[in-house]
């Protein structure tokens, strides 16, 4: 489907047919309803994990082709798109990451929304677990990244604890902009 309420409908509350408990939907003309519950999945510490990653790679998506709608250009999503870890899951010991986050913070930061970008073909795995300098000289060296939502990174130049929450307030904010601006 192409409606974005129902794959986030889809993605929050879907149960299998053979699950005996139906499924709960969610109550689109109700704001303050779905904000709550925009609230409780976006800030969620395991919000990667989500549908095995897919409703992290949705959402990023989406506020993509709403950054590109802005311009009044189409995307063309094609090949192959994975969702990249800026603070990654797994730094090296020896590596800046671990000066700028304790194990708790890494803990609850990682695989939020704040943390997460849109990468294309093999540059994520090229990314892998580098500092943040050596991230972006990735992400947009030979040929630039073509996810606005990743473009937004040109901007930093460095990645610490305070960046992270900020982006995560921003982009929480966009995707309820997304589904509560049509709502009463």
């Amino acid at each position: 489907t192409n409606d974005p309420s129902d794959v986030l409908e889809r993605m929050l509350f879907y149960k299998p047919p053979e699950a005996r408990e139906r499924g709960k939907s969610i109550n689109y003309f109700n704001k303050e309803e779905l904000e709550r519950i925009l609230d409780m999945t976006l800030d969620r510490e395991d919000f990667y994990k989500l549908k095995n990653g897919r409703l992290a790679k949705y959402l990023l998506l989406r506020l993509d082709m709403e950054k590109w709608n802005l311009e009044g250009v189409a995307p063309q999503y094609t090949g192959i798109i994975t969702v990249e870890h800026i603070l990654p899951r797994n730094p090296p010991k020896n590596s800046e990451w671990n000066k700028l986050f304790d194990e708790d913070t890494k803990k609850k930061w990682v695989d939020r929304l704040g943390n997460l970008v849109l990468l294309s073909g093999p540059r994520n795995s090229r990314a892998s677990n580098y500092d943040f300098r050596r991230k972006i000289e990735i992400y947009f060296g030979k040929k630039w990244s073509p996810f606005k939502i990743t473009q937004e990174l040109q901007s930093y130049r460095e990645w610490n604890l305070h960046i992270l929450k900020s982006r995560h307030e921003k982009l929480k904010q966009e995707i309820k902009m997304i589904y509560l601006s049509n709502t009463k």
